[in-house]
């Protein structure tokens, strides 16, 4: 965590209080924080956190930092999601575009490596990464999907990460009637997936990214 606020950035602060208001509850959240909890934890009490989150007060620098380093992210992501519309989000974990693994998709690690994404829509984001063959027409192996936690309403045709009975996670198309989630691939011998019931919807997948 950077010490050192550039003193350009500052101007953005007063300018944009409302939409850094937004992000500061979307953090907060996104880290299982009560207001309560953070104020003890950074020394800022609970009214002025509260001003933070509603746009009524933009923070102080050293505000701002300690804030950052409790949630565990750069302080960057306050100020780039309100002006540029840059976003941080962790990367924490990899999913099968396959069968159904034992590697949980939604917990994120308090050393999670952070990716950067432009003009997301507000959610409660997470970046894994792409093992398997079975989604390659759309996220090649190794590729990054970003997977909204708030969408969870199944849609025909989109592609959601789900879990399995026992905690395993994979990445796959919806289809309706019957209910399935499908390949989406180049590949042979992938099967469908043909749930008995909805199964646990992780997040819907909306972007897909891979470094050449």
């Amino acid at each position: 965590m950077e010490n050192a606020f550039p003193a350009c950035q500052s101007c953005c602060m007063a300018k944009s209080a409302k939409k850094l208001s937004y992000r500061f509850k979307d953090l907060r959240e996104q880290a299982d924080l009560t207001l309560e909890q953070l104020s003890e934890s950074v020394e800022i009490s609970v009214s002025q956190l509260s001003r933070f989150e509603s746009g009524d007060r933009e923070p102080r620098v050293d505000e701002l930092l300690r804030i950052a380093a409790r949630l565990r992210v750069p302080w960057q992501e306050f100020i780039d999601a309100g002006a540029t519309g840059w976003m941080s989000v962790p990367l924490i974990s990899f999913v099968s575009a396959g069968q159904l693994t034992s590697v949980p998709a939604a917990e994120v690690l308090a050393d999670s490596e952070y990716v950067q994404a432009a003009n997301l829509p507000t959610g409660d984001w997470i970046a894994l990464r792409v093992k398997g063959t079975s989604m390659d027409r759309i996220s090649p192996p190794d590729s990054i999907i970003f997977v909204n936690r708030r969408d969870k309403r199944l849609v025909p045709n989109a592609c959601y990460v789900i879990a399995g009975p026992d905690e395993g996670s994979t990445y796959k198309r919806f289809r309706p009637d019957p209910m399935r989630f499908e390949p989406v691939t180049f590949s042979e011998g992938h099967k469908i997936i043909f749930p008995d019931q909805e199964p646990e919807i992780i997040g819907r997948v909306k972007r897909t990214v891979l470094d050449l």
